[in-house]
């Protein structure tokens, strides 16, 4: 099979040649245009089938020294093989094959900047029978020695954890968070109540902030207890603004390309306007665009993350917070904020919620940003505002999660 293309999800696109089979599309990860491989394991489906496992015959010219030790096992990275050079067209033609409904048509610019080095948080798997990370709960996917993608301080984490965790039973996952003020943090997920003394006499020395949680959600950090935590607050930043931050609040993985989505929207957000940020987190895109509002409310379901933009906006007076559930609470809105004229939407994968669009639409506000980490969702939803009076004025991508077949993407409507 001779890779021709790449499709939406990064995958290499060919077509069987020989076989039963021969003619059908295939589609093959950890490939790239130009590659002829041999298919060894294959999933087939009525139209397509998904290659499992293959044997490289002869590699494409785009292909350069892989970044990373762990690259063809680790399921995190798949264009990581690729040259340099010519990272982001490929990333252009995933971007393009992956738009659909609204976006399809447009001309949607990427901006891309570090494949490596930019990732400031990790959950990984602990392999207690070969004490190893793993990225995956397999022994295959075991022995992880280093994550180029990840930041400095990250690196020399995971470079210290085989040795500092020996001995330490009921370890499930490990989350690792770096921070601007060269703190980190280290959290345990585990299948039994660890003894917190024993953790910290064994770790204390090596990672200033650790807590340990039981293993509840593979993604959620909550109800966490710490074994070890420095007097000073944990910070995050946006746009010189340090915010509160506490382990289980969101914060963008990529604070490089956050810089340049948060530069984007002080350009297109105008002066002196009211703000309305649905779904706003710890109130990120608000403090980055504070000093160009009038008045700025964000909304968020997450008490610990409203808490934390609290305390950042103690001494801002234009913005306000409040904690509701998007999806059902849209009625209790204080009364005394003023109407949106620019509403910021950056919600989860699954979208805005069918309520929570029917009360956009009824506050009828001349502009609205939305910005979506889910090509699907934003689809669905922007046919939605579309039809309802509201037209594309601008829309950016933005590499997000270099090395995959994500984005983040910005889109400016207006009435």
């Amino acid at each position: 099979m001779r890779i021709k293309d790449l499709n939406g999800f990064a995958q290499g696109v060919g077509r069987f040649e020989e076989g039963e089979h021969q003619g059908m599309v295939g589609f093959v990860p950890h490939t790239l245009p130009g590659d002829v491989i041999k298919p060894q394991a294959v999933e087939f489906q009525k139209r397509i089938g998904l290659v499992k496992n293959f044997a490289l015959i002869t590699p494409s010219t785009l292909r350069g020294q892989a970044h990373c030790q762990h690259c063809g096992l680790c399921p995190g990275c798949s264009l990581h093989s690729m040259r340099t050079e010519e990272y982001k067209s490929l990333k252009e033609t995933v971007l393009k094959n992956l738009l659909r409904g609204p976006l399809k048509e447009e001309n949607v610019p990427l901006v891309c900047l570090n494949q490596s080095g930019f990732r400031n948080k990790l959950i990984l798997h602990w392999n207690q029978k070969k004490n190893s990370l793993a990225y995956a709960d397999d022994e295959l996917l075991s022995d992880i020695l280093q994550c180029p993608v990840a930041e400095p301080a990250i690196e020399e984490m995971i470079r210290q954890i085989p040795q500092a965790f020996t001995g330490i039973p009921g370890i499930h996952k490990i989350y690792l968070k770096s921070l601007p003020q060269n703190q980190t943090v280290l959290g345990i997920i585990c299948k039994q109540k660890p003894s917190v003394s024993e953790l910290q006499n064994q770790l204390g020395n090596l990672f200033e902030n650790i807590f340990w949680q039981w293993d509840c959600n593979p993604f959620t950090i909550k109800n966490y207890q710490w074994v070890q935590k420095q007097s000073e607050p944990l910070f995050e930043q946006v746009h010189n603004h340090r915010l509160h931050w506490l382990p289980e609040a969101f914060f963008q993985t990529n604070r490089f390309i956050l810089h340049e989505i948060v530069q984007t929207l002080r350009e297109w957000i105008p002066k002196q306007v009211v703000v309305w940020d649905l779904y706003c987190g710890i109130g990120t895109l608000l403090f980055a665009v504070r000093d160009l509002v009038s008045s700025g409310y964000g909304i968020e379901f997450s008490s610990i993350a409203i808490s934390c933009a609290q305390k950042s906006a103690q001494d801002l007076p234009n913005l306000s917070f409040e904690c509701l559930d998007l999806s059902k609470d849209i009625h209790k809105i204080p009364k005394d904020w003023k109407s949106p004229e620019v509403i910021l939407l950056n919600p989860p994968r699954q979208g805005i919620s069918q309520e929570l669009m029917k009360h956009i639409l009824k506050m009828n506000c001349p502009e609205i940003i939305y910005m979506s980490c889910n090509p699907i969702t934003l689809e669905r939803d922007l046919t939605v505002l579309i039809k309802s009076g509201y037209c594309l004025k601008k829309t950016l991508a933005f590499d997000m999660f270099p090395n995959t077949a994500h984005f983040e993407i910005l889109v400016q409507l207006k009435k």
